[in-house]
């Protein structure tokens, strides 16, 4: 039996179409077994327990989860003054420990022993300039910053900072392009 002229087109036509449906149910049917896949698998988060399990699947893991970080850097947690000075004693009152303890006990005395001890320290020179107490020797502690730290972008971030705050746009601005190519510390 021959098809008519008018036939072969519509014929080709619904050809076409069977063949797009097909393809078009074959990747919908692959996209909702994925899924279904997926959420036999998702893992339930109990609020009580902080644990991580799926009742579906008997060979999920059980996860605890690490504290909150406020439970770990609390409020409730500060040190004495007597527990502070006998780790610096343990640590031999050195940069970092020093700053350690004036971070646990935010004691400014530790911090001014530190910038008496060790004024070349980015750590210490990076405490002081995040502090708003040393405004009047802020460019002395920007300067050495720069100094200490010639690769550090960041010296220069906050001294354009500095320069921009007290209408020293020329300043600022010289700063930032010597930022330019340097490595920013995190």
């Amino acid at each position: 039996m021959q098809l008519s002229t008018l036939n072969k087109p519509l014929v080709t036509l619904a050809a076409l179409g069977f063949f797009v449906g097909a393809i078009w149910s074959f990747k919908n049917a692959k996209k909702s077994n994925r899924k279904e896949q997926t959420a036999v698998f998702m893992p339930k988060i109990s609020k009580a327990t902080h644990r991580i399990s799926n009742p579906e699947s008997s060979f999920a893991p059980k996860i605890e989860r690490p504290p909150s970080e406020s439970a770990m850097f609390g409020a409730s947690q500060k040190i004495s003054h007597d527990q502070a000075e006998e780790w610096l004693a343990r640590h031999g009152r050195d940069a970092a420990s020093l700053l350690a303890a004036f971070r646990a006990m935010n004691d400014t005395n530790y911090l001014n022993e530190a910038m008496a001890a060790f004024p070349n320290d980015p750590r210490v020179e990076l405490a002081v300039l995040s502090r708003d107490e040393f405004s009047a020797e802020r460019r002395k502690w920007l300067d050495l910053f720069k100094k200490s730290s010639p690769d550090n972008s960041l010296a220069n971030y906050l001294s354009a900072q500095d320069y921009f705050k007290n209408g020293q746009t020329a300043e600022a601005v010289q700063e930032l392009l010597s930022a330019n190519g340097k490595i920013a510390v995190r």
